[in-house]
């Protein structure tokens, strides 16, 4: 009998290390599923992710580019507005050397004119 219950223990050992085994194979591949799902998922928000970055960063470039048009622009117009500028005062001086020297035709014809003074005379 001892010989039965030998064999008998040796049997249910084996049967519960095989199902222990199998248990773990398929926890094993459960867990890979899992693991398999969750990497698919974050595949996806991976890819997702990606594209947003992808399409933010064209944005960027084209906002830089607009930016440093614009900042060419604005530097064109402050060249012709300092052109003008200078235009303008290169003419008003002209104009003031012209009115000094009517000032001194003026005065040399008739001294008297010059000696009052506009709004006194009012």
């Amino acid at each position: 009998m001892s010989a039965m219950l030998k064999n008998l223990l040796t049997r249910v050992t084996v049967s519960a290390i095989i199902g222990a085994l199998v248990a773990a194979g398929i926890i094993y591949l459960s867990d890979g599923g899992v693991s398999k799902a969750l990497q698919n998922d974050l595949d996806t928000h991976v890819a997702a992710q990606t594209s947003v970055n992808t399409v933010m960063q064209e944005n960027l470039q084209t906002l830089l580019t607009n930016s440093e048009t614009l900042l060419n622009e604005m530097k064109q117009e402050a060249i012709a507005v300092d052109a003008m500028l200078t235009a303008q005062s290169n003419e008003i001086e002209a104009l003031q050397e012209t009115i000094s020297a009517l000032r001194d035709d003026l005065t040399a014809v008739h001294p008297a004119t010059l000696d009052t003074d506009p709004v006194d005379s009012e």
